[in-house]
């Protein structure tokens, strides 16, 4: 009797195998990327910015819209608020390092490629197309995936859509945060 038969899991050599279809299953999946286009490693940042691409920029409108919510003013404000968020998301990512500004390129490549985005986060359309609730979703079920580097994703993105919204002075009021003080605002902005 061999041990899948006693209900004792996976034996060294099931185990093998299944380290072996994993491995070439990234493989495939890696080379899919490359040969797609998908990878924009040297990609030019778009009209404006440092670091964010064309393609980046729905995808960063959304999640800004997503972290502030019910907090996010009405629609001519709401375009100024997205604005300067996707600003403050352009300096964050401009400011990182070498290494992690290719990690979270590699997150944005895969979440722009259609089968990633279908497969991991539920999305069936395309950034500019998906709504705050595709999103959400998206988010979601990142968090309550068993795979830590979905949930890593999901931290990066939070983190990224707080930071544009929750840090200017239009967020302040819905956090009920009267600001920094005047002494500090003019000793980082002199």
């Amino acid at each position: 009797m061999n041990q899948a038969d006693t209900g004792r899991g996976l034996d060294r050599r099931d185990f093998l195998k299944l380290s072996a279809g994993s491995l070439a299953a990234f493989t495939v999946l890696g080379g899919a990327l490359q040969l797609s286009g998908c990878s924009r490693q040297n990609a030019p940042a778009a009209a404006g910015y440092q670091w964010l691409g064309a393609e980046d920029l729905p995808l960063f409108s959304l999640l800004i819209a997503v972290s502030a919510g019910p907090a996010l003013p009405g629609d001519a404000a709401a375009q100024g608020v997205i604005g300067e968020g996707l600003r403050r998301i352009d300096l964050a990512c401009a400011a990182l390092g070498g290494p992690a500004q290719q990690q979270l390129r590699q997150l944005l490549d895969l979440l722009h490629w259609a089968p990633f985005r279908r497969l991991a986060g539920g999305v069936t359309r395309s950034w500019p197309e998906a709504s705050a609730a595709d999103l959400t979703a998206m988010l979601q079920r990142f968090g309550d995936s068993r795979l830590s580097l979905l949930n890593a994703a999901m931290r990066v993105l939070a983190k990224l859509g707080a930071l544009a919204f929750w840090g200017q002075s239009s967020g302040y009021a819905a956090a009920r945060y009267p600001g920094p003080p005047a002494w500090a605002f003019n000793a980082l902005n002199s």
